[in-house]
């Protein structure tokens, strides 16, 4: 006798593919972030995290829509900072802040957490006028859970924003850094450095002359003043006698100061 047996079939749920992204995101209605130096954000985190150099990066922020993955404790390669690349933010359009015109590094740092093949997952960046074009990060960093960072150097800002912008299906990031460029320490002469004995409370004695980058402003002061012996002007770098100085030839034939120099950015 033939019996007829209940069959129940069970439909599975599949997510879509991490390469597929969200809805387009509404333009922000709040103002970009005030930045502070250097920038470090931790894309797709709900709280800070300080690294082996004991820098503190942000919880998220800053970004424009995408979606947020956590993948626990897992191990990532080519990085002591396994962290940062165990979170990211996907299918987003870009990450906006509030900086100082010039010129700045910016660090962006990836990892392909979730696909398992090169060309599944294909996107674009550009860092204000600069483009990292058709980013395999699988391919690049050499296959999945391997940090990969790439680095753009003098990346100038004009309009008193900086705009890291996202283009691909499922484009990702993992970390955002961002510094002002590292310019050169500027160059110290002086001018002069005799004075006569016994000589009267602001008399000049030398000049101190920074040259740097072009519209910088620098400021002087005297790290060795000779036992308050010389004084010298913050703006101008004319180094005098100072109000109260004995310089008698016979006890010291010489003296040695010290002039230090900065720059607005403090360098």
């Amino acid at each position: 006798m033939a019996m007829a047996l209940p069959i129940a079939i069970e439909a599975a749920a599949v997510s879509a593919a991490e390469v597929t992204p969200p809805p387009a995101p509404a333009v922000p209605q709040v103002a970009p972030l005030e930045a502070t130096f250097p920038l470090l954000i931790e894309s797709g985190s709900t709280k800070p995290y300080t690294d082996s150099q004991g820098r503190v990066w942000r919880a998220d922020e800053a970004f424009i829509g995408g979606s947020v993955a956590d993948r626990g404790a897992i191990a990532i390669d080519a990085t002591t900072e396994d962290r940062l690349y165990q979170t990211e933010r996907w299918g987003l359009s870009g990450y906006t802040a509030k900086v100082p015109n010039g010129k700045y590094t910016v660090r962006l740092h990836f990892a392909e957490t979730y696909q398992n093949a090169t060309g599944t997952r294909i996107f674009g960046v550009k860092v204000e006028d600069r483009t990292i074009a058709n980013l395999d990060v699988f391919a690049e960093a050499g296959g999945k859970n391997k940090a990969l960072v790439k680095t753009l150097n003098d990346v100038v800002v004009a309009d008193g924003e900086m705009n890291i912008d996202f283009t691909g299906s499922g484009a990702l990031v993992n970390a955002v850094e961002i510094a002002p460029a590292l310019l050169p320490a500027p160059v110290l002469s002086l001018n002069g450095g005799s004075i006569r004995e016994n000589a009267a409370a602001g008399e000049q004695v030398a000049t101190a002359a920074a040259k740097g980058a072009a519209g910088d402003v620098f400021r002087y002061s005297l790290s060795n003043s000779a036992g308050g012996r010389f004084a010298i002007d913050a703006q101008t770098g004319v180094i005098t006698v100072a109000a109260g100085a004995v310089l008698d030839y016979e006890t010291t034939t010489s003296h040695a100061i010290e002039v230090a120099v900065s720059d607005a950015k403090g360098i």
